[in-house]
């Protein structure tokens, strides 16, 4: 969320109790993958407890009258072509739709669309974001407000251009010290704040599959399923020509 009228709470509440995130999984990805509250998974350490809240078509409309909308009111969901996006963005469109928010879906060519994104020319749009880890390699980039990118409408992270000071601090504060149970108080708290304010609507992790031949060798990922890193990925790949390559006990 990053233009007007989304810089108020209400609007992004509304949004928040219009979504079914296992309907979005089972009609969007089969069913493979698992709703999500936040950046952690459970069973990672700095995975904290958060209220999920369920889609409610009634508070909904309670929350666009509190907002002060009238029914003109359209959300633009912004979406790129070209990256196998666009169906699993009109699912959610259409979940906003039926809980009785006007959305509209634009579908825009990739460079347009990273234009947008990083100007902040836009209201809502999904995209991937980075899970598991330490909350040190993920939340300051993502949640601080870095004034000076934010201005510059050359946002490389926080797309939605959100800034609270608090956090800030927290996260700040977190950075400057080892012992893990003070960070995990440091972040929980920051984590909870980002979430009450709804900077974001974590949607679902979804697992991803790769399929190389037999004489593909050294291709691992990291936890996030990645391919592109100098350690791991397609920088490591080999390909065995012997003759044995494609023969398996």
């Amino acid at each position: 969320f990053t233009a007007r009228p989304f810089d108020n709470i209400k609007l992004r509440q509304a949004v928040l109790y219009a979504l079914d995130k296992k309907k979005y999984i089972d009609d969007a990805f089969f069913g493979l993958g698992e709703p999500v509250d936040q950046r952690a998974f459970k069973g990672n350490p700095w995975y904290i407890e958060l209220p999920e809240p369920r889609r409610d078509p009634t508070k909904v409309q309670a929350l666009l009258q509190e907002a002060g909308v009238g029914p003109d009111f359209v959300i633009e969901l912004l979406t790129p072509a070209g990256q196998g996006v666009e169906e699993s963005d009109k699912m959610i469109q259409e979940q906003l739709v039926s809980a009785g928010i006007n959305a509209k879906q634009t579908i825009v060519e990739w460079n347009a669309y990273r234009k947008r994104q990083r100007s902040g020319e836009y209201m809502f749009n999904i995209r991937g974001g980075r899970a598991g880890g330490d909350p040190g390699e993920i939340y300051p980039e993502d949640f601080t407000c870095a004034e000076e990118e934010v201005k510059a409408n050359n946002r490389t992270r926080n797309f939605g251009g959100y800034c609270n000071k608090e956090v800030d601090r927290l996260l700040a504060e977190a950075g400057k010290i080892t012992d893990n149970k003070k960070r995990y108080e440091l972040y929980s708290s920051a984590i909870r704040t980002i979430c009450g304010d709804v900077a974001e609507i974590p949607l679902a992790s979804l697992p991803r599959y790769f399929t190389y031949r037999k004489n593909i060798k050294g291709f691992e990922t990291d936890f996030e399923a990645r391919i592109n890193m100098t350690s791991a990925g397609i920088s490591r790949v080999w390909v065995d020509s012997g003759q044995n390559a494609g023969r398996q006990k």
